[in-house]
């Protein structure tokens, strides 16, 4: 994308990875293959964004945000 514009200045969405078991091991959760609920819970993520893409066509970065950001949801 940053080759395609010329900039690195675009909206990015980001998609939580969550929290490694154990301390330390964040490499190699990152780079796993998601199993059980957690793929679950990375297709609802991948859901959201794409929602908060489509969205961004129809509002202000900041409702946006303020709309996709809050916790709990």
């Amino acid at each position: 994308i940053i080759t395609a514009y010329g900039t690195g200045e675009f909206v990015r969405i980001y998609i939580g990875i969550g929290r490694p078991e154990h301390r330390g091991a964040v490499v190699s959760h990152v780079l796993s293959e998601p199993g059980g609920e957690e793929r679950k819970q990375l297709e609802e993520g991948v859901d959201r964004a794409a929602e908060a893409a489509v969205r961004l066509l129809e509002a202000p970065m900041e409702r946006v945000m303020n709309e996709f950001n809050r916790k709990n949801e």
